[in-house]
């Protein structure tokens, strides 16, 4: 997450290009015992800005860093273990330079997450005799699962709540692991026994069980259809039953299902089905929808198929297990504007948008017809298009909105299932877009790439303006967090003019033409777009998803910008 904390101070120059300011752009939460890192720009700079940063957690200096910057830099600040809750940001230029360079200050809350660090616990086995050894593995690692070597405290609690055994100022030897051990007694307390690791004021815990005899005992799986595809139809169930040491459970097997889900106004439950079989080792069932839900349930019913199984074996051992993750309901599809989908236009760039199409249980769900429409009005529209689902996804781009317009109507719904027409059964999805406001009418609107960004490559992000690109433009890579790069880059030559059926690419050493077919629909008026592009190399801080910030600033102290989401392939550092 990241906020941008944004002061402008403009001095009093007679003209545009000659006027200072300063933009600060931090993680909104910081987390102890890691490296954070702070970004300063400062405009029109013509010598070097001492920056000093400083937290205070109640009025105490806990962590402090500073550097230099021209024009763009980032400035570090280690934040020690152990803090949690409310701090407040302080950042100075030039903090004491009485004459000559550019002078600010200013501050801002954040929030201090004490977790810098997770611990995992591992045991040699689950179950424990008296009088055998309980051997403790517990593995430190950072929010990059890199191993650490902070300081944990360790203690075993048996089943009474006594604590037998505690360990203080653990480190680890290598590589962020912690090897302990322990005997038990010759006549421990039989039961659960819980080990807990203690670390900058997070605990951890695991439990193992100690007694004097282990039980054939045996595991009871319930493997249901991941849906109902057809409630006219019959799905296959297994249910399979196995000692903790492999062999497979003899026995006779009960099965008791029913449907409950929740219709238009009430909680509704359907009828029981019992059926009872003979099983070894593993046994398939049927499961009917149609036999067992609600009299005269809704057309638009969602509920789940709930199962329970019981099996008591030939030597007179019983196990109950229940399952309801079979989802139930009569539309195959749902569909959903995704979470990047933008709740807001800019007018006179494309606006792209994404629809998640999945099936009851959530897989993705391919081959499906769905119509995405746009309007200003019922009876004006300026988008339609049907598009077919591919990896769960519908991706749709409207080629340009009326530099008039406020609101936008979108309306998405599933017309075909596999060529199949879906029928009137489906009723439609809306989301209400708004126009982008910007006193001068410049926008700027990133281009994601197609495919995810391999380490080590030189990305090229395109990105359009309703605006000349003769701006110096600045840009943040923030992943994981925290601000993985920062930079900026003059203004590009690169020009690209978009009418409404054409658009022609000027580059340095290139030329290319684009074509578009936009809609007939759309309102007769043209539009002038220039393309320009920001140049980075792909690190491994970046993977698996980054989130680029761009963003310049007008003559008039006016901050253009856009965001997106930049998905990276992750690999390993060491290849």
């Amino acid at each position: 997450m990241l906020f941008l904390w944004i002061v402008w101070i403009i001095c009093n120059f007679s003209r545009a290009e000659d006027r200072q300011g300063y933009l600060v752009a931090a993680p909104s939460v910081f987390r102890s015992g890691v490296e954070e890192v702070v970004s300063v720009t400062i405009f029109n700079a013509t010598t070097e800005t001492k920056i000093q940063l400083q937290l205070a957690v109640k009025g105490e200096t806990v962590a402090h860093g500073h550097g230099t910057v021209l024009d763009k830099g980032t400035v570090k600040i280690q934040l020690p273990s152990g803090l949690r809750g409310q701090a407040h940001l302080k950042v100075w230029g030039n903090r004491h330079l009485t004459e000559g360079g550019f002078i600010f200050h200013n501050s801002t809350t954040v929030t201090v997450d004490s977790k810098g660090s997770s611990v995992f616990i591992q045991t040699d086995k689950p179950v424990y005799k008296p009088k055998q050894k309980v051997l403790i593995n517990m593995f430190m690692v950072t929010p990059d699962l890199r191993p650490t070597s902070e300081k944990i405290e360790a203690y075993i609690l048996d089943p009474r709540g006594s604590r037998i055994i505690q360990w203080t100022d653990l480190r680890p030897i290598c590589c962020g692991v912690v090897n302990m051990s322990f005997p038990l007694s010759d006549q421990p307390v039989f039961g659960e026994w819980l080990i807990f690791a203690e670390t900058q004021g997070h605990a951890y815990n695991k439990s193992f069980s100690v007694q004097k005899y282990v039980l054939p005992k045996f595991e009871l799986v319930i493997s249901p259809p991941s849906y109902v595809r057809d409630i006219g139809t019959c799905e296959k169930g297994n249910v399979k039953a196995r000692y903790t040491f492999g062999k497979p459970v003899k026995g006779l097997l009960t099965i008791n299902m029913t449907i409950t889900g929740v219709g238009y106004y009430k909680h509704e439950i359907g009828l029981q089905v019992l059926k009872t079989m003979e099983i070894y080792g593993s046994a398939v069932f049927d499961i009917c929808a149609k036999d067992m839900m609600p009299v005269d349930f809704p057309e638009h019913f969602r509920g789940t198929v709930n199962i329970w199984a019981t099996v008591i074996s030939v030597d007179g051992s019983k196990q109950v297990t229940f399952d309801d993750t079979t989802p139930v309901q009569k539309q195959l599809i749902d569909i959903k504007y995704t979470k990047d989908t933008k709740k807001q236009f800019k007018p006179g760039l494309p606006y792209q948008g994404k629809v998640e199409v999945t099936y009851p249980d959530g897989s993705p769900a391919d081959g499906v017809t769905v119509q995405i429409k746009a309007e200003l009005t019922p009876k004006d529209n300026v988008y339609t298009s049907e598009l077919v689902s591919q990896n769960g996804l519908v991706e749709f781009q409207i080629p340009s909105i009326p530099t008039g317009a406020q609101y936008v109507w979108l309306e998405t719904k599933v017309m075909a299932i596999d060529g199949k027409p879906a029928g009137e059964q489906y009723l439609p999805n809306y989301l209400s877009i708004s126009s982008w406001y910007s006193p001068s009418k410049c926008h700027l609107l990133i281009q994601p790439p197609e495919k995810p960004l391999l380490v080590g490559e030189e990305a090229r992000i395109a990105l359009k303006s309703t605006c000349p690109c003769n701006f110096t433009l600045h840009y943040e890579l923030v992943s994981r967090g925290n601000i993985v790069f920062s930079g900026q880059q003059p203004g590009d030559v690169t020009l690209k003019r978009s009418k409404r059926d054409a658009s022609v690419t000027f580059d340095k050493d290139t030329q290319e033409t684009v074509t578009h077919t936009a809609s007939t629909q759309l309102p007769n008026e043209d539009s002038t777009v220039w393309l320009t592009f920001v140049h980075f190399t792909v690190t491994h801080n970046m993977a698996p998803l980054s989130r680029i910030l761009v963003y310049y600033v007008r003559e008039n102290g006016e901050g253009v910008t856009d965001s997106a989401q930049i998905p990276i392939k992750p690999v390993f550092e060491n290849q």
